[in-house]
């Protein structure tokens, strides 16, 4: 058999059209977005709209296309005219979502038209009087099949996302469900579904939105085309060509060639990745807003515009400065402070953000301090700092609102000389109103899950740091940190079962106070023990190094009462620590 390959820009309105039926093959891992993912995608989109409506108001058909990634499809027994129907091998997760956000928009619009076009590209019922047959544009996997045509394809249906019982749901379906959720959250303020968002929204994915299609007729092909897509290449990045255009200004050939060894010297303490990284924080420092294209265009048609003298030598001495402040400051965690036990505790607190906070944009705020200020005061600016960072993210505050706050907070460290000014700052206390959202975020009953499960990672191991003599001793966490369950996550034994009814199981087994750090990986065989071999067994020498473990040794048994005593008190030992002033 000829393999044929064919790759093509398709808007997601003929996408979703009746030439193409897409269906997930059962070898597909399921479903797997989380409300992370889901609230990113729409920020994303909407960030998209919002600036293309700053330059063309509502003329959508000025608007730039939106470019969403690239998907593979496999079918062999497509038409000439490209029409059939297609395996997806790679996209899933992103056309999945799409389709639920599509629907959540539907059921939501108010406007005739939006919820016409809505509906023709999601799900065609059956009509015996029409003549037309039942078309579902997206098939997923056989196990969620009905659950996704009955939750998300069937008009109406998003409106009961609150009814759905949620206890015996597997995981796929549990992430249908907060995707829609999600998108419904974005979508309703007050209790009012925002039209004016719903109809600019529906606008702009049903004309802006494109992908690269990639189709083939060759299951293997397909699979070839995967791994060339998703392997790790060495495509042209943003630190090369920012290198290439700097150095190129200078136009002294010894000078270019002390400035290029310079740049390669900077790669080789840091990496190249972190370069990278280190170029964007200098973006996120110059322009305090969030990037609108690509990292080099930021810096040819915005910075360098507005500092035409910035370029060259200036840049490189720039990056190695700032690249200075985040290997000493941050990556090794070291200040030179009055007082030994500052350095100590700035070290463990630094040390915990940088491994175990997942998004690296918090570092843009203390690196412009560092330039601005001296080590002692970074150690108060830290302090203060993180609680703010960790708030935010801890109580789902959404990326972009996130970034805007970290904006603001370096927009205040450039204004204010008084470095008082910039502690006693609006922007750096936790109000007592934020309370309440930290504890329901706190309390939520799939805590363990929260952040793509890096959440509860950070909350335990925050709460450990502050519950040890953190300013004596420099503390190294390791990278091999997992989350045990004490009740366990599938407990069948008759110790957990006669302790913990379906019900309990369900409403406390992904809480905060049934959580515990552990060094290493978990024992899965040793997960369905009772309490008391756990402690002596499971949480050993060997896997404990943490005085939330150790206090464990104080309970004889592992029931409700314990767990929900436990509870509350972590969740007000975090509390404390985060909104403390």
């Amino acid at each position: 058999m000829r393999v044929d390959i064919d790759a093509q820009e398709i808007y997601i309105k003929n996408l979703f059209s009746e030439k193409y039926l897409f269906q997930i093959p059962n070898f597909q891992r399921p479903f797997s977005w989380t409300v992370e993912n889901f609230a990113q995608l729409f920020e994303d989109l909407n960030d998209a709209k919002n600036n293309n409506q700053e330059l063309f108001a509502d003329d959508v058909q000025k608007y730039e296309p939106y470019f969403i990634g690239s998907i593979i499809l496999c079918t062999d027994e497509s038409r000439a005219d490209g029409s059939g129907v297609y395996d997806i091998i790679d996209g899933q997760q992103r056309l999945t979502s799409l389709v639920i956000l599509m629907a959540v928009l539907r059921d939501l619009a108010v406007n005739k038209k939006a919820y016409d076009n809505l509906s023709e590209k999601i799900y065609q019922e059956e009509d015996e009087f029409a003549g037309t047959s039942e078309s579902i544009r997206l098939k997923v996997r056989d196990k969620e099949r009905k659950f996704f045509k009955e939750n998300v394809l069937t008009p109406g249906s998003t409106k009961n996302v609150d009814r759905i019982d949620l206890r015996d749901l597997s995981e796929p379906k549990i992430n249908i469900v907060d995707a829609v959720k999600t998108f419904r959250d974005k979508l309703i303020t007050d209790n009012d579904a925002d039209q004016n968002l719903i109809n600019d929204m529906t606008k702009y994915i049903l004309q802006k939105l494109v992908l690269v299609v990639v189709k083939t007729n060759s299951i293997y092909s397909a699979f070839r085309l995967f791994n060339v897509i998703n392997a790790r290449g060495m495509p042209l990045s943003n630190s090369d060509l920012l290198k290439s255009e700097n150095l190129r200004e200078i136009k002294d050939s010894k000078e270019q060639d002390k400035y290029a060894k310079l740049w390669e010297d900077m790669e080789e303490e840091v990496g190249r990745e972190e370069i990278e990284d280190l170029i964007s924080f200098i973006r996120s420092i110059k322009l305090k807003e969030k990037a609108k294209s690509s990292i080099y265009e930021e810096f040819d048609k915005k910075v360098f515009v507005k500092e035409n003298d910035f370029k060259g030598k200036p840049f490189i001495e720039y990056l190695n400065k700032v690249k200075n402040i985040y290997q000493k400051k941050l990556l090794d965690a070291d200040i030179t402070a009055d007082d030994e036990r500052k350095s100590t505790y700035y070290h463990n607190l630094v040390s915990l953000m940088y491994n175990y906070l997942p998004f690296k944009d918090w570092m843009i705020a203390p690196i412009r301090f560092s330039e601005k200020f001296s080590d002692p005061l970074l150690y108060d600016f830290i302090k203060k700092y993180e609680k703010r960072i960790a708030v935010d993210w801890v109580k789902g505050l959404g990326y972009t609102a996130r970034l805007s706050q970290i904006y603001r907070i370096v927009k205040l460290i450039e204004n204010q000389d008084d470095v008082y000014d910039i502690f006693n700052s609006e922007l750096l206390s936790i109000d007592e109103k934020e309370i309440p959202n930290l504890e329901d975020a706190l309390n939520y009953r799939d805590f363990y899950k929260k952040g793509r499960w890096q959440v509860p990672k950070y909350v335990l191991l925050r709460l450990d740091l502050d519950q040890r003599n953190s300013d004596s001793v420099k503390i190294n966490y390791g990278d091999n940190i997992s989350v045990e369950h004490i009740l366990p996550k599938r407990a069948d034994a008759a110790y957990w079962t006669e302790r913990f009814d379906d019900r309990a199981q369900y409403e406390w087994k992904n809480r905060l106070g049934n959580l515990v750090p552990l060094n290493g990986r978990k024992n899965t065989r040793a997960s369905n023990k009772a309490f008391t071999d756990k402690v002596e067994d499971y949480f050993d020498k060997k896997k404990n190094d943490f005085v939330l473990v150790e206090e464990l040794k104080d309970y004889n048994d592992w029931n409700l009462d314990n767990l929900k005593k436990r509870h509350n008190e972590l969740i007000q030992k975090t509390i404390n620590i985060l909104t403390n002033n």
